[in-house]
């Protein structure tokens, strides 16, 4: 085998440590004393610093660079690094980082990585649980601080317990520094300027790892596998969000385990890059950009200030037209009063998008649970069912325009490199078919772990063969599915439509921004109480567009103008499809359904295997038992209890039926 090839083993699992090699290094100390000093005193005097730490530290290190006329660091990372994705993921993090830090504080101190007096490296292809900082100058005696502290506000300033240990002379510095030569030499990546002002471009070959493999020719990757627990949530959630863009195109693994990470390889990933870059610019040319600024208490359309201040009349217009667009739902075929309902349940969800990301971001900061503030929403059901005009329509209130993704756009390798640039502009992906959902969408929903200051929702229209949605999913997003549907020959003339999407402006939105604007930050201050539950943003929200309704409309308010809160979504909006599925089905053929008291066992046959495991996907786990051949077996009990409905009738009963 190729000794080149050979040493190129990245992730390598069948790779065990002996057990017997029990051999551990320890350093033999002597205590002296302690004092109480502070973090200025503890490193200032000296000239030189070299330093092992975390990359949770880089806001600090801004503050203690300019004492020094000469600085080395390595940064490490709390978690495993398991991939190239990994890799790469957790470098781009950091960059941003300490692009956002130096930009911001100290913006000479990137001129120092070009006079060489500081040097920046990343750790590549294992953990470094060491804290070390390496301090000297003419006149003092060196000395190594180490022990628990990373390099932080925290843990310098009393903030935090930590074991801060100094050691001075020659003899310990002199054996620190070989360790720190021997870990900078053998698994860092170092840092450019460039690639700090670059951070956010998405060009892969300022990545660290991607530059030393161009310098290298070649480079080894041999990844710890413990894991570590974590603290910093600013470059860790950076970190997962990345890797997920990368994940597609970084080379997979051989059967060995091995990626031969050369610079024909960077090649390949630099053109899926590319490929991806050229389709998200094309979106982002044609899609706006919203923008909610806490900071400065604006919305920030395409980089300018919205007006959020329309006049009474214009509010009248947008409400009057609004209100009989909704109105017009009732010439469709169906159960018209549960799709208006559901359309303006997601209407309400819709207009709130934009603060999605927003609440996310402080509930992650507060250690609140993100999801009370969902990022996907699926409308699905019947062709003529009004689904698109409907986006279309909400979109024209938000912005002005229309902007919809075709379906054979949609790919999550672009949704994940797409929906940060949009900001909070909602990304409307029109008329996905089942297959694309599940290959696409389903990995996208389950992810929900996506926070960033701004970054847009997914809104997704489907037709009726994407039958359901499995439960899991359905915590995770709105959902709504429309059983109604225009007839054919009102589609086709669509004149309602027309007019509004012709004459209805943002007035109506504009003033719901304004409100919300007031109400963003009450709930942002909720959200820091601890002694206080997630706040609800739905209910919040529908409150508002209910006053600016009832407040501009010109006749009646409609009984499905009302208040919403969180639990109708993921309770009853989530449920009514499922059930409405079964209670139909029950009506129309109850000799489908065979109930067992004595065995508490309700079976459904359904005759199509495919259709029974959608509907099992729908159901909460408690109620169903499992599916074969087409039957759907339930506990009886349970499902009488959810569907209230009594399916022990007999058998003259059934004939009536």
């Amino acid at each position: 085998m190729n000794k080149d090839v050979d040493l190129i083993s990245m992730f390598d699992e069948s790779i065990n440590i002996s057990p017997d090699i029990e051999s551990i290094k320890i350093m033999n100390l002597d205590y002296i004393d302690s004092d109480i000093t502070n973090w200025e005193e503890l490193f200032s005097g000296y000239s030189t610093l070299y330093a092992v730490t975390y990359s949770s530290s880089i806001d600090f290190i801004s503050k203690l660079l300019p004492m020094f006329e000469e600085v080395e660091i390595i940064f490490g990372f709390e978690k495993v690094l398991k991939g190239l994705d990994d890799i790469m993921a957790y470098q781009q993090a950091a960059l941003e980082e300490l692009q956002s830090v130096f930009s911001k504080k100290e913006k000479k101190l990137l001129n120092r990585i070009d006079d060489g007096t500081l040097k920046l490296f990343l750790m590549r292809d294992r953990v470094s649980h060491k804290k070390m900082y390496l301090l000297k100058g003419e006149g003092l005696a060196p000395k190594v601080i180490t022990g628990s502290a990373n390099l932080s506000n925290l843990a310098f300033t009393g903030r935090q317990l930590e074991n801060i240990y100094v050691l001075k002379g020659e003899k310990a510095y002199n054996e620190f520094l070989s360790e720190f030569n021997e870990m900078k030499s053998e698994s860092t990546d170092s840092i450019s300027k460039e690639a700090i002002i670059l951070a956010n471009d998405e060009n892969i070959e300022n990545i660290p790892v991607i530059s030393s493999v161009k310098a290298q020719k070649v480079v080894v990757i041999e990844p710890e596998r413990e894991i570590i627990n974590n603290s910093n949530k600013t470059v860790l959630i950076r970190h997962e969000h990345i890797k997920k863009k990368y994940k597609d195109i970084v080379p997979k693994p051989a059967k060995t385990g091995s990626i031969l990470l050369n610079y024909s390889e960077v090649k390949k990933i630099t053109r899926k890059m590319n490929q991806i870059k050229i389709e998200k610019n094309a979106i982002e040319r044609k899609t706006p950009k919203l923008k909610i600024d806490i900071d400065n208490n604006e919305v920030i359309l395409d980089g300018k200030p919205l007006d959020l201040n329309p006049s009474l009349e214009e509010i009248e217009n947008d409400v009057n037209l609004f209100i009989d667009y909704f109105e017009g739902f009732k010439i469709f075929l169906g159960d018209t009063e549960d799709a208006i309902k559901k359309y303006y349940a997601f209407t309400n969800w819709f207009f709130a998008s934009p603060f999605m990301s927003v609440l996310r971001n402080y509930a992650t900061i507060y250690n609140k649970p993100i999801t009370p503030y969902p990022v996907f929403g699926l409308l699905y059901g019947k062709s003529n069912a009004g689904k698109t005009k409907l986006l279309e329509t909400l979109m024209i209130m938000m912005v002005g325009q229309k902007v919809v993704l075709p379906a054979k756009e949609f790919t999550k390798s672009l949704i994940y490199n797409l929906r940060e640039e949009m900001l909070g502009f909602p990304i409307v992906i029109d008329d996905l078919n089942n297959a694309r959902f599940r290959y696409h969408a389903i990995e996208l929903i389950k992810d929900d772990s996506h926070i960033a200051e701004n970054f847009s929702v997914i809104a997704i229209s489907a037709n009726e063969d994407v039958k359901a949605v499995e439960n899991e999913l359905s915590k995770r997003m709105i959902i709504c599915h429309i059983t109604a549907s225009l007839p054919k020959m009102e589609a086709m003339r669509g004149s309602l439509v027309r007019t509004t999407q012709k004459n209805i402006g943002t007035n109506f939105y504009r003033e719901y921004l304004k409100k919300m604007m007031d109400e963003i930050h009450i709930l942002i201050e909720e959200l820091s109480d601890d002694s206080k539950e997630a706040p609800d943003v739905f209910a919040v929200s529908s409150k508002i567009m209910k006053e600016i309704i009832c407040k501009s409309y010109q006749g009646q308010v409609p009984d499905w103008v009302t208040d919403l809160k969180l639990d109708y979504y993921f309770e009853t909006l989530a449920e009514q499809s499922v059930k409405q599925k079964i209670i139909t089905m029950w009506n129309s053929n109850p000799k489908m359904f065979k109930a067992d008291k004595k065995s508490n066992l309700l079976t459904i046959d359904t005759g199509d295997y495919h259709e029974a495991n959608r509907i099992v996907g729908e159901l909460p786990s408690y109620i169903h038992k499992g599916t074969a051949n087409g039957v759907i077996s339930l506990d009886l009990k349970y499902a009488e209890e959810y569907f209230e409905q009594n399916f022990n009738l007999r058998f003259i009963d059934r004939i009536i039926k």
